[in-house]
């Protein structure tokens, strides 16, 4: 009898070794503990560096906070309630307003003093190069004179 292979089972397990390599979500620190929000995350690698990708849609850069200290990247932030919104007397409310927070351990490899970051239809992108590893060389041996 032959094995099928389950995709999802093998997208679940390269999910699983990514945030086992990349990190695993830490708690949050101080006030952000009140955190009333949590950004989906996508995390992937590439042959030159590490790819974060967290949906914060309605959320202007000036309000998103990234910080990096002894290898944990953090992300955090906040959406606001308009004003406009308040007095217009909305009456469902799907949408969660408030402040948000997500924490990445990152690898040895990461180049941390590289990091970049930008904002682009409410989809964050974190770019953490990797660190140039040293190539292996051969070191030639010189005869002596004798």
């Amino acid at each position: 009898m032959s094995r099928m292979i389950q995709p999802w089972s093998i997208l679940n397990q390269l999910n699983r070794e990514l945030e086992q390599f990349v990190g695993q979500v830490a708690e949050p620190q101080g006030e952000l503990k009140q955190a009333q929000w949590v950004p989906a995350v996508d995390i992937e690698e590439t042959p030159d560096a590490y790819v974060i990708h967290a949906d914060v849609p309605g959320v202007p850069a000036k309000d998103i906070e990234i910080n990096v200290e002894n290898g944990l990247l953090e992300i955090s932030g906040e959406r606001k309630l308009e004003k406009e919104v308040e007095e217009r007397g909305v009456r469902r409310f799907e949408r969660v307003f408030g402040k948000f927070y997500r924490s990445f351990r990152l690898p040895e490899t990461a180049d941390v003093e590289n990091i970049k970051a930008k904002t682009d239809h409410g989809v964050l992108t974190i770019v953490v190069p990797k660190k140039s590893v040293a190539k292996p060389r051969k070191i030639a041996v010189e005869e002596g004179e004798s």
